[in-house]
């Protein structure tokens, strides 16, 4: 709200709507415990985040992969703040992970690292904010996709530098846009500059300056909008109706 406050609803299994309340589900907004006065909030599977206007992260649900980054794997019915002197300008949510980018344009990402979806596929999941090294300063964090969203999903985010170049890390989505789990961040369509981007659990979208709209990957539903049901292992360009 105006005010700073934050409002979810939906399901409360484990704490995701950040009330300190207990029961399975709310079909009407239930305030955040919190007194802090929130700027943004960001939703993963089953956590979700804020961010103070000073730039701390707190966040609250479920915490079994360490997604909270309070350093346990206890899930948080209210917010708790994410461990660390850490302060962030964005945060992006995840399957049962969550990334950052800080004041200083460091990335950081904490929870489940399954896929490598934490930058580097040979490190364990983490209950702390881990650092992405090999990504140049981003201005957009993305997160997306894995077992929790679809069976056959492998987790995985994306980034945008201040020129609209795009960074993924973790495992690779349908179609094969990059071989993953990458062994941390690879660029993606270098040819093509986006000022936003979309992920699927299964395909990755993307708008330019221009406004015009490209998607690539799993496309057996028609999700990639290009007139057909086949995968793409590039980014192909939205058709017109």
């Amino acid at each position: 709200t105006a005010e700073g406050a934050a409002w979810c609803w939906g399901d409360n299994v484990t704490g995701h709507l950040g009330s300190g309340d207990t029961f399975a589900k709310s079909y009407q907004p239930v305030r955040v415990a919190s007194a802090e006065r929130f700027a943004t909030v960001v939703a993963g599977y089953y956590q979700s985040c804020a961010l103070t206007n000073s730039g701390r992260a707190w966040c609250w649900g479920r915490n079994d992969q360490g997604q909270i980054g309070d350093g346990t794997n206890e899930n948080r019915f209210t917010p708790v703040p994410v461990t660390g002197d850490l302060t962030f300008r964005t945060l992006g949510g995840g399957d049962a992970f969550m990334c950052g980018i800080t004041d200083g344009g460091a990335t950081y990402c904490w929870g489940s690292n399954v896929s490598g979806e934490l930058g580097d596929p040979e490190a364990g999941s983490s209950a702390l904010p881990v650092r992405v090294e090999g990504v140049p300063t981003l201005s957009r964090i993305y997160g997306a996709g894995g077992a929790f969203t679809l069976p056959t999903a492998r987790a995985y985010a994306c980034g945008l530098s201040g020129a609209g170049e795009t960074w993924c890390w973790g495992g690779t989505i349908r179609g094969g846009l990059w071989a993953g789990p990458t062994d941390g961040p690879v660029r993606v369509e270098p040819g093509i500059r986006f000022q936003n981007l979309a992920l699927g659990a299964e395909h990755l979208c993307g708008v330019t300056n221009e406004g015009w709209a490209f998607c690539g990957g799993g496309n057996y539903a028609g999700q990639v909008g290009d007139g057909t049901g086949q995968d793409r292992s590039a980014m192909v360009g939205v058709v017109g109706p």
